[in-house]
């Protein structure tokens, strides 16, 4: 454990030392916690954009479902709608010092209005983030120094019971930070899914999840002395106790949970994004 300590006090240090500039990841983070927390006190919902050059989600089957989504996945009945991606505006720029790719998302419903809500609301907090990172790289132009800045999307799940978005923002100055978000849909009901309604109302989930992802970063680190996570270091401040209530998550095309932490939040930044899937047993076991 003293060797284990060592070697995690190390790497703190060398992270430090190398990691982007702490006012920049807490700018990206920031801008997109902002986002979502306006969206959910938003009441107007903006209109999809017409005519714009779509790419078709493929539908491809889902396997049997996990009891990850038993509660998500309800006997209720199928709305037939299809979500499409759209990109509904795309920004590049590029000098010596700066660079820009900025392709971001919006999610249209076909099939069906009850999905329009849902999506409104989605594309809302994406168009936000966008708009807020991309005015703030514009103004780093006026500013010394090295700014790259990346949005791009992709589908997760596509099925006929979910979609899911990934929405993928980076920046590297002194050096890169990721920040993913996640979109999910459950096309039988048109709401958009979040993590406490895979479980039934008033369940604790975070503590045995919590401690599933602690067993599986004690058992990779044992596994491969390249992996570190903030973990049994005893420094409450690095350390990492709890998932939060609303979790990054997604449902894998195993029908499996799987929780997502951005760059620095669960292990230091060299190690990305890091998931953990949450096996079927220990969702099964969660009780209210």
């Amino acid at each position: 454990m003293k060797n284990q300590n060592q070697a995690l006090a190390h790497m703190k240090t060398e992270y430090e030392s190398v990691k982007m500039p702490e006012f920049q990841v807490t700018q990206i983070k920031e801008t997109i916690r902002r986002a979502k927390a306006d969206n959910r006190r938003a009441t107007a919902r903006r209109k999809s954009l017409a005519g714009i050059a779509a790419a078709i989600v493929l539908m491809i089957a889902l396997p049997n479902a996990s009891p990850t989504v038993a509660r998500a996945m309800s006997d209720v009945p199928v709305l037939g709608g299809v979500i499409r991606v759209v990109t509904f505006r795309n920004y590049t720029y590029e000098d010596e010092s700066h660079s820009a790719q900025i392709d971001a998302p919006q999610l249209v419903a076909d099939g069906d209005a009850g999905l329009a809500d849902t999506t409104d609301e989605i594309n809302a907090e994406i168009a936000k983030i966008t708009a807020e990172l991309t005015d703030e790289f514009q103004k780093s132009l006026q500013e010394d120094g090295h700014l790259d800045m990346k949005i791009r999307s992709e589908i997760v799940t596509a099925t006929e019971e979910l979609f899911t978005l990934r929405l993928i923002c980076y920046q590297a100055a002194a050096s890169g930070y990721e920040e993913n978000r996640y979109y999910t849909v459950d096309l039988r009901t048109g709401e958009r899914l979040r993590l406490s309604d895979l479980f039934t109302d008033g369940a604790d989930y975070v503590t045995p999840i919590s401690e599933e992802i602690k067993r599986q970063m004690r058992e990779r680190m044992a596994a491969d002395e390249n992996e570190t996570y903030w973990l049994d270091s005893g420094d409450p401040e690095w350390d990492f106790n709890a998932i939060k209530p609303d979790a990054e998550f997604y449902i894998n095309e195993h029908g499996e949970l799987v929780i997502s932490f951005n760059e620095g939040d669960a292990a230091p930044m060299y190690m990305g994004v890091v998931t953990f899937v949450i096996p079927d047993e220990v969702i099964a076991n969660i009780r209210k």
